[in-house]
């Protein structure tokens, strides 16, 4: 791994009642050190549909944790199979910006090599892999509506904002690559 992220904890956490949890999985290639991200279909009962995204999703009953939320997730979206052998560590829970009572838990994973992927059509639009050590250079002011004034990375036809702006921006703080403005 050329990212620095030997320090996070790799801990498999079970989520606790105040919430309701997620999870996502931040799934980067070891050779390039870029990170695989989704673009969510468009969908009306989905508050986050078109946005871009990690692969991840709510937290069920089968699952036995969090950890297992993030590989289920990643299967079922991107057809990317996941293992303890992968992860690498979590960081710090976040939540969208219209909702509080929701946290979601991101897991990162490494793999060796860029995955090939199978859409799950009904989820995802499309896959991309940013390239994290070029996202400081991307980085832009947004706004989407009332509900978001902030930064965004930018990056082919893509913005990059709220939560997964926010998740990221963590990320290369913890790998020493940059540090983003605050959203």
């Amino acid at each position: 791994m050329v990212l620095n992220l030997q320090g996070l904890p790799r801990v498999r956490m079970k989520p606790t009642d105040d919430y309701r949890w997620a999870s996502v999985a931040l799934i980067i290639d070891a050779e390039t050190d870029e990170l695989l991200l989704i673009k969510r279909t468009e969908n009306t009962n989905d508050p986050w549909s078109g946005n871009v995204a990690a692969p991840g999703g709510i937290y069920e009953e089968k699952d036995g944790d969090l950890f297992e939320t993030a590989v289920r997730e990643a299967k079922e979206e991107v057809g990317v199979d996941l293992g303890f052998n992968e992860f690498v560590g979590i960081l710090s829970p976040n939540h969208p910006s219209n909702s509080t009572t929701i946290r979601v838990l991101p897991h990162v994973f490494e793999v060796k090599k860029k995955l090939s992927t199978r859409i799950n059509r009904a989820e995802v639009e499309y896959v991309f892999w940013l390239p994290l050590k070029r996202a400081s250079s991307m980085v832009r002011p947004y706004s989407y509506g009332s509900l978001y004034r902030g930064w965004a990375i930018y990056y082919q036809n893509n913005v990059i904002w709220g939560m997964t702006y926010r998740i990221i921006k963590e990320l290369l703080m913890k790998a020493n690559i940059s540090e983003l403005p605050d959203s």
